[in-house]
């Protein structure tokens, strides 16, 4: 998970929704996820990439499993 100030990205290992993206300014209660929302799909493209980076840097063995797209 990382948060950008405005928006909050999760990636979970299984599940239907693997990937959750969130307003968290306009929707403080985190109850509409824009993942798959194509309007967001260059918020959610930065976020994958701020992830991947985040865990090469890291070198984070666990999340690299999650398989980010």
């Amino acid at each position: 998970m990382l948060c950008s100030g405005r928006y909050k990205y999760c990636v979970h290992a299984k599940g239907e929704r693997r990937e959750q993206l969130v307003d968290v300014e306009k929707d403080p209660g985190e109850m509409k996820y824009l993942a798959a929302d194509p309007a967001y799909a260059d918020v959610l493209a930065r976020h994958r990439q701020h992830l991947r980076e985040w865990v090469k840097t890291d070198n984070d063995k666990t999340a690299e499993g999650y398989r980010i797209k």
